[in-house]
């Protein structure tokens, strides 16, 4: 399939944490012989790059996540936990910040884990809501090492930014027993999950 795009206009809906944007585009689709002239209208967030990521202890066998309280979530309150949902630590990337610095700075906010970028060992990148967000996450999988700084008491979050988070490190087993009771629900902690090998294709291994 081969889209020509010609963007007829925009227009701006809502200003405010998120930009809300009107797109009207004319759209010239071609699917082998065939070509058809589309008008399409979409609403639009436009967001800036964000980054996520865990950090695995390897050695003992544990992943450091984050649990949270989220309003949107206490739509879904069939798991017991109304608005709270252990994430994949997570953020914004600030104006002239490159993605390995934007994950170290959020690890330390939101657990007090000082990280180098030795501890990186992995990423990747994708869309998290194609349909109606210009956001792409950069998602990180970094590894504790002799060099990782790891406090005694985890603690973190912003109160200035209304941030309630708790850290907290969950073995791989109790990981697995929290996606087999479809208690695992941010999508970015579940990819992550499932590229550093914590998460297994069939749930009852």
């Amino acid at each position: 399939m081969k889209i020509e795009r010609v963007e007829r206009s925009r227009t701006l809906l809502h200003q405010g944490f998120l930009k809300v944007l009107e797109f009207v585009s004319s759209l010239k689709v071609t699917r082998g012989d065939e070509e058809h002239d589309f008008d399409v209208v979409r609403e639009v967030c436009i967001v800036g790059g964000s980054v996520a990521g865990i950090l695995v202890d390897v050695a003992n066998k544990r992943v450091l996540v984050i649990r949270q309280y989220r309003e949107p979530v206490t739509q879904y309150m069939d798991y017991g936990r109304p608005g709270i949902i252990d994430e994949a630590v997570a953020g914004m990337v600030d104006e002239n910040e490159d993605g390995d610095a934007a994950f170290i700075r959020e690890m330390k906010e939101e657990t007090g884990v000082v990280l180098h970028e030795h501890d990186i060992k992995d990423s990747f990148r994708y869309f998290p809501s194609p349909g109606y967000s210009s956001e792409c996450t950069e998602v990180f999988l970094a590894e504790t090492s002799s060099n990782t700084v790891i406090p005694e008491v985890l603690s973190g979050g912003l109160p200035l930014e209304g941030e309630i988070i708790e850290p907290l490190w969950l073995t791989f087993a109790e990981i697995r027993d929290l996606w087999r009771s479809n208690e695992l629900r941010d999508g970015k902690l579940l990819l992550a999950l499932w590229e550093a090998g914590v998460l297994t294709k069939e749930r009852s291994q």
